[in-house]
């Protein structure tokens, strides 16, 4: 599952990077951003959920990327927030 997570943000980097490299893209680019985004704090929450209720364990590499998730919807709830 770890591994599916770093291809999607590999994809939301290509958002932000084509966002940031197109300015007249940048309304469409980043609302799918932000969805991407929504998508996989709320899919983060769930597998969080079920690590520590559970399995009762906490994975190293998940746990980074529950921090990888939090900073994205912070930087792009920060992005749409300059935009509107």
């Amino acid at each position: 599952i770890a591994h599916f997570a770093i291809v999607a943000y590999l994809g939301l980097a290509g958002l932000f990077a084509g966002a940031a490299a197109r300015p007249g893209l940048r309304p469409r680019l980043l609302p799918l951003a932000a969805a991407g985004v929504t998508g996989s704090v709320v899919f983060s929450l769930y597998m969080a959920g079920i690590a520590a209720v559970m399995l009762q364990t906490a994975c190293l590499m998940c746990m980074g990327l529950y921090a990888v998730a939090l900073v994205s919807a912070g930087t792009t709830f920060a992005a749409l927030r300059v935009l509107a």
